[in-house]
């Protein structure tokens, strides 16, 4: 968190990446010499074929690009362009079709999966970077922070709905599990308190914001639906939304600045990565609001994936005790123990931008960036069975996102 900004943390710079600590190891990051390339650059893959396997897709924002991989083989394809700086990538539930959302330019960008071929960008509006798709793959709503608003994109014909408006500064959207509600956070500002407004997707209609903490960075709803979890980075809270009356609780005090929330398969048990010196990811129990004990995953702890299983998260952080000697690392925490294992090593002054897991449970792939300023790119893929990362896969420069075809 202190080297990089991750896709769902991009707008914390100045004052706030100062308070994370993240300017000291800026300014090593900027008078570091070239390392090494990453070993073994992955092979490619047929067009036009689509395999019986998961395809990842990683936007890489510096680049302009989209690169695919086979999961099966790691091999990566061809480099699709996307331009306006690729940021976050979803894919629709049938697999046809990944979302690309592009944040200099306002732009959604479609690729079709079975070519890997781009379509015509879709406007939507300025600063957009995210880009979330209904359960029924019907609907693609985008993010735009520039005019306040979220746009909805039929998927079937790409035509653009009415641009719904919010609160100021959207940048992150959460559907529950039947669809029915789109939850978008928005940060106005770094001191002010933001809020997250509740979009009934059916009509189009935005309700009455709800105000959560300062600078409210990631949402995760439970597998009931039943209950939002926001995490607020500048106040060091998570909220937590009943979605049935659209309210919300008190503020869970986590400490830090936490950075990421995900929820169990069994919705039973919430995990906050803190974003702190001290690397701690902190359980909460979804029926109570109480705090399990504290999870050293290493320093300043932020991406966070769980298994399909629920028996494994994989939490990025750092190790090291000065900016010069940090090391990226992910760490698997057995669940529900909270047991650390082994940590995985990305690298000298490397990065996790992104963690996600492969639909079938069997491996978790970390996107991280190297250095500063040209932040080079690499995908580790880490076998979820025995926890021992295999080839890395070179990317684009800056990659943000990952996401997979089912």
């Amino acid at each position: 968190m202190i080297l990089i900004m991750p896709r769902r943390m991009m707008r914390i710079t100045g004052a706030a990446a100062a308070g994370l600590g993240a300017l000291a190891v800026l300014s090593a990051l900027a008078t570091l010499g070239a390392e090494g390339s990453a070993a073994g650059a992955a092979g490619t893959q047929p067009r036009g074929v689509r395999l019986p396997v998961a395809t990842a897709y990683v936007a890489n924002a510096r680049s302009d690009t989209v690169t695919p991989i086979n999961t099966l083989t790691g091999a990566r394809g061809p480099a699709i362009v996307v331009r306006g700086g690729p940021a976050q990538v979803a894919v629709t539930p049938d697999g046809t079709t990944a979302y690309v959302a592009s944040q200099s330019q306002g732009l959604v960008t479609p690729i079709d999966t079975l070519t890997d071929v781009a379509g015509p960008a879709i406007k939507v509006g300025t600063d957009s970077e995210f880009v979330a798709i209904t359960p029924d793959g019907r609907t693609a709503y985008a993010a735009s922070a520039g005019p306040g608003t979220v746009t909805p994109i039929d998927t079937a014909t790409g035509a653009l709905g009415t641009p719904i408006p919010v609160t100021a500064g959207p940048d992150f959207i959460a559907l529950t599990p039947d669809g029915r509600t789109a939850y978008v956070a928005s940060a106005p500002s770094f001191t002010a308190p933001g809020s997250v407004t509740p979009i009934d997707t059916a009509t189009g209609t935005a309700g009455r914001p709800i105000k959560v903490g300062v600078e409210p960075v990631d949402i995760a709803i439970t597998p009931d639906g039943a209950r939002a979890y926001v995490v607020n980075s500048l106040s060091g809270t998570v909220t937590p939304i009943d979605t049935a009356t659209n309210t919300a609780g008190p503020p869970i005090r986590v400490g830090g600045n936490p950075c990421q929330v995900a929820i169990t398969p069994d919705g039973r048990t919430a995990y906050v990565t803190n974003g702190k010196r001290t690397g701690s990811v902190t359980p909460i129990r979804t029926s109570t609001g109480r705090l399990g004990k504290a999870i050293d995953a290493g320093e300043f702890s932020c991406e966070i994936a769980i298994t399909p299983d629920g028996r494994t998260a994989y939490v990025s952080a750092f190790t090291g005790t000065s900016p010069g000697g940090l090391t990226g690392i992910v760490t698997p925490v057995r669940l529900p123990s909270g047991r650390p294992g082994t940590p995985v090593t990305l690298g000298r002054l490397t990065g996790a931008t992104d963690i996600a897991i492969t639909p079938d449970g069997t491996t978790a792939y970390v996107v991280a960036l190297k250095k500063l300023p040209r932040m080079p790119g690499i995908v580790v893929p880490i076998s979820t069975l025995t926890g021992t990362p295999g080839r890395v896969i070179r990317v684009g420069d800056e990659p943000l996102s990952i996401a997979f075809t089912p």
